[in-house]
């Protein structure tokens, strides 16, 4: 190249000279391809840089064309085969990807850029198929319970192929599974053989009478027609897709249907138990989760049926300590009914206290603070003055029970936050476990 270099000024300078003086028409072919070399060579530099520049400014579909072309044509620029590269691994090439990257390491082995971009494109690759294999195995988890519940609540041939396709799944629960699908499929031939056809019974045909001076013919057995073949039309088998899809929706109901049972058997008004989760059903959960200070979450799941059925039993504890406040009040004892109010208060924040209870005990209070009429006395000057030691123990103990009822709410309002936070923790955990 240098010594083209060099001899490219004296080919030119030949040339003004033949133009100068007049001898352009001679030229011989040896002189124009002379020329021809020597503008090739002059431009051939310019030429690669534009070629070289007009693939890493092309977007995506010119890329393709004009980096390929390029490397077609001969270049083994770096930063060409970076950018086609890429370009392929943007389209969704990903194969051609890499085999442009391979061979454009094997000529560029140290080359920073072209290891980056290897590197993207493996991290990703990774992460792609991690993402797909969690998701095919969440929705594998959905159509095994979608399976389950169509096969124990359905019936007839829908119920029949969620057994089969359960099984096919997963064999948990397989006895449960295989004894459901044998009552469907045995309900399903009784069915079958009521509703068939009879066939209708032959009837004999009537013998002849002999006729006179006539050989009496034989008689002839009626021909006995045969039962028609019992053949039952095969039934359609129903898409594994639209059953999954159903009985995703009918466990979503059932689901709600629960939901809302329970929030109803609390006192909230949830609406009537249809499946459908409206407004009430929203408010009576938000009015759920206020009273036992959790986070409110308006939105069903099977979080939030745990979060109701953990609630039950603290609920069930406070309605038979308000039960036994009542009875404490009726028979006088206004210490214990008054105990036995906060503790159900302390139980659950679910517990609705009347207003008439809490009046009556506070109107007890009230009496049994008061001083009583002082019973006459002999002698005045040994009445011994009433002591405001009893008021003062009274409005103490009570002073200290609320104290103490303040904070026992302020600690189940934490603990329940505690529980809920661990419940999600263990879920995520769970979902993460299971994706992996």
């Amino acid at each position: 190249m240098q010594a083209i270099s060099e001899l490219r000024p004296h080919v030119v300078d030949a040339l003004r000279h033949s133009f100068s003086t007049g001898l352009a028409s001679g030229i011989t072919t040896l002189g124009g391809a002379a020329l021809i070399l020597a503008l090739t060579l002059s431009h051939a530099p310019s030429v690669q840089a534009q070629s070289v520049d007009s693939c890493m400014s092309a977007r995506l579909a010119d890329a393709l064309k004009t980096c390929q072309a390029i490397i077609d044509n001969g270049s083994r620029n770096a930063d060409v085969y970076w950018k086609l590269s890429s370009a392929q691994y943007q389209d969704g090439q990903q194969a051609l990807a890499n085999k442009t990257l391979s061979e454009a390491l094997r000529l560029h082995p140290g080359d920073a850029k072209l290891q980056t971009l290897r590197d993207i494109i493996a991290s990703d690759s990774a992460e792609q198929a991690l993402i797909a294999r969690s998701a095919q195995l969440n929705q594998s988890s959905i159509d095994k319970g979608a399976m389950k519940i169509a096969c124990l609540t359905k019936s007839g041939e829908l119920a029949i192929s969620a057994c089969k396709r359960r099984l096919e799944l997963t064999d948990v629960d397989g006895d449960r599974i295989r004894a459901r699908l044998a009552t469907l499929t045995t309900a399903q031939n009784e069915s079958r053989i009521a509703t068939a056809p009879v066939a209708p019974r032959p009837v004999p045909e009537p013998t002849p009478e002999p006729i006179a001076l006539a050989p009496t013919p034989e008689p002839v057995a009626p021909a006995i027609q045969n039962p028609a073949p019992d053949v039952q039309p095969i039934a359609p088998t129903a898409d594994p897709a639209s059953i999954a899809a159903e009985a995703r929706r009918a466990a979503y109901r059932t689901l709600v249907t629960e939901v809302q049972t329970r929030l109803n058997g609390f006192g909230l008004n949830a609406g009537l138990p249809d499946g459908v989760p409206g407004n009430r059903t929203r408010q009576a959960l938000t009015e759920f989760y206020t009273a036992t200070g959790m986070p409110v979450i308006t939105s069903i799941s099977d979080l939030t049926l745990e979060d109701l059925i953990a609630a039950e039993q603290p609920f069930q504890r406070a309605e038979s300590l308000l039960q036994e406040s009542r009875l404490a009040l009726t028979d006088g004892n206004v210490q214990l009914a008054v105990q036995k109010l906060n503790a159900a208060k302390n139980n659950s924040g679910l517990v609705q206290i009347p207003p008439t209870l809490e009046r009556d005990i506070q109107s007890s209070l009230i009496a049994a603070q008061s001083p009583s009429t002082p019973a006459p006395l002999p002698a005045p000057v040994s009445t011994p003055s009433p002591a405001p030691a009893p008021q003062t123990t009274v409005n103490t103990a009570a002073a200290g029970q609320q104290n103490f009822s303040a904070l026992m709410s302020q600690i189940k309002t934490l603990q329940g936050q505690i529980q809920r936070q661990q419940a999600e923790q263990a879920n995520q955990l769970t979902r993460l476990r299971s994706a992996l």
